[in-house]
């Protein structure tokens, strides 16, 4: 179960661990996790296999979560929600969204810019935490960019 769970960690890292257990019981057939089971995994896993940064995100190792993370283009379209995506990988949009903009553009666009890339489909920044998590990432790239 812990080399399945690094299979999967290779390829979808970052991810919660949430989403990592869902995946590992599907992989064996699994479908459907209730809390009960979700525990049981869990308790499996242990810790050891992988990293598990602050903001509760699982990567195959600690050196993995140390690297520039980059945004995965249509991510929204393959989680749950938006907070299953890592904030760096939201920063990182950000960021890029931000650099190739010409001259100002208010926070609401860059936002809708940023769900635009984040999915295939039609989606509203007034969807459940939507807006705050883009805005969250917009903020984060500014003090970044303050600290220059």
């Amino acid at each position: 179960m812990v080399e399945t769970a690094r299979a999967i960690c290779d390829v979808e890292s970052p991810l919660t661990r949430h989403r990592l257990i869902v995946k590992l019981c599907r992989a064996y057939g699994l479908t459907r996790v209730v809390k009960s089971r979700e525990q049981k995994v869990d308790a499996l896993l242990g810790d050891a296999f992988a990293y598990t940064d602050d903001a509760g995100f699982v990567w195959r190792s600690m050196d993995a979560a140390r690297l520039p993370v980059r945004y995965r283009r249509h991510a929204l379209d393959h989680v749950d929600s938006i907070e299953e995506i890592h904030p760096r990988e939201l920063a990182a949009l950000m960021r890029e969204l931000r650099a190739g903009s010409a001259g100002w553009v208010s926070t609401e666009d860059l936002c809708n810019l940023a769900l635009k890339r984040l999915s295939g489909k039609k989606r509203r920044l007034s969807a459940s935490g939507v807006k705050k998590a883009l805005t969250d990432a917009l903020a984060m790239v500014e003090r970044e960019d303050d600290g220059w």
